[in-house]
């Protein structure tokens, strides 16, 4: 029986001089994590840096809620 992967370990984001290397950005794709990505355009990124964006669902969905919410979220980010 194989093992399922593990997950990456977190890790923590630097900062260089430059400005950061990564940043991790949680949002439920409502007006209000928008503003946030919109805040996101004024970090220091560093050139190269990563940006992820980590799409947050509530718990306690239905499927149904579920599978709407995951195809809201494909739409938005399309």
């Amino acid at each position: 029986m194989s093992e399922r992967p593990r997950p990456a370990p977190a890790r923590t984001p630097t900062r260089t001089r430059d400005g950061l290397q990564s940043v991790l950005v949680p949002t439920d794709l409502s007006a209000a994590s928008d503003r946030v990505l919109g805040r996101l355009s004024k970090l220091p990124v560093a050139q190269g840096g990563l940006v992820t964006l980590l799409h947050v669902v509530p718990g306690g969905l239905s499927p149904r809620q579920r599978r709407d919410v995951e195809h809201d979220a494909k739409e938005s980010l399309v």
